[in-house]
Order: structure tokens, then sequence, then C-alpha cells
């Protein structure tokens, strides 16, 4: 029967076919794994300040030196960066 099915549907259609089945199946599986949107400003730190590290990736050190660096860094070009360093679903949306 495989002989059968080779000559009746053209190798390029059968692979072809197989790549929709397979990316309609992962758009599918995408849409039930989708994240919920988060809203949690109560993790927002109170005073202004260029980098939040809402995951505590960051020694105090780390912090330190990276707000120097975007200090310096706004200074030369007068560009605005700020980080935040977050971890799904603790974030402040």
């Amino acid at each position: 029967w495989a002989g059968k099915l080779a000559g009746a549907v053209p190798w390029k259609a059968a692979v072809s076919g197989a790549l929709a089945l397979t990316l309609s199946f992962s758009c599918f599986v995408g849409l039930v794994n989708a994240k919920a949107g988060v809203n949690k400003p109560e993790l927002l730190p109170k005073e202004f300040t260029t980098v939040i590290d809402v995951a505590g990736f960051l020694s105090s050190g780390q912090e330190n030196r990276l707000r120097q660096e975007i200090e310096d860094l706004e200074k030369d070009t007068g560009y605005k960066l700020r980080v935040l360093a977050q971890n799904y679903p603790d974030t402040p949306g």
C-alpha cells in the first residue's frame, strides 16, 4: 500500500501537508500556553531609579555599577535607558 500511496501523493505535496499540519498544531499549542497579562505596580520602587531588579538577579554592587554606566551613557549620548529585571509572573506589568 505504501507504493500506491507514494504514486498517488507526490513527495513534495506530502511534505508540504505534514509541515502545514505541524505548524498549525504548534500555533494551537502556543495559544494554549500563552501568558496572561500581569499588572502589579506595587512591585515598582517608590523613588525613581534607572535599574529595577524585581527578580533579585543582581547584587547591590552590580546594580550600582549598572546605574553608573547608565548615567555615563545618558550624559554621553543624551539617550535614556532603563533596566527592568523581572521573572514572570512576578513583574510590575
